[in-house]
């Protein structure tokens, strides 16, 4: 009887990460039709440091098309996503559990600019090191001429390959479209 409740509750336990679902952002192109969801070809996510945040390496997982989850409309891709880097303060302003936009230009502290490149596809990688600042740091993502979907997601780990994000960095969009 004690071996089959182990073995039960260690298969529950391991088919329990089964059901988790990673969570995608995706941008369109330009040129997508698009019914719901995404049509200003640009989002800008909020990559802010808790009490205790350390220093970390800002990643992110498919940058460019052709990734498992990425929609590309003909044969080949024609879409390019740009992620650009920024102070929060530069763009924005928090007061209380209020972010207002400066609306005044600003230069990238990073850029990365993918289209299909084989070394963006179904995996991490760097844009920038980040440290601990008072409002963090906002990713512009844009979206080129084209008629693609591309999907990706952010992280930040610490110098050991610990991942920080949910933790001690937040992740959080600022005008994330809803498609339903």
């Amino acid at each position: 009887m004690h071996k089959k409740l182990v073995l039960v509750a260690f298969f529950l336990a391991s088919s329990l990460s089964g059901f988790a679902q990673e969570m995608y952002l995706s941008i369109s192109g330009t040129n997508v039709a698009v019914e719901s969801g995404d049509n200003r070809n640009q989002y800008d996510i909020w990559i802010k440091p808790t009490e205790g945040a350390t220093e970390g390496s800002l990643q992110i997982f498919d940058a460019g098309l052709g990734g498992a989850v990425d929609l590309i409309a003909g044969e080949l891709a024609n879409t390019s996503t740009n992620f650009a880097l920024f102070s929060f303060d530069d763009l924005y302003a928090a007061t209380g559990n209020t972010v207002e936009s400066k609306l005044i230009e600003a230069t990238a502290s990073t850029n990365l600019l993918t289209n299909n490149e084989e070394r963006f596809k179904n995996r991490w990688v760097p844009l920038s090191s980040i440290t601990p600042s008072s409002n963090g740091y906002i990713i512009r993502v844009t979206a080129g001429d084209g008629d693609d979907v591309n999907s990706f997601n952010f992280r930040v780990v610490s110098p050991t390959g610990q991942v920080l994000s949910g933790s001690v960095w937040k992740v959080i969009s600022i005008d994330l479209s809803i498609g339903v």
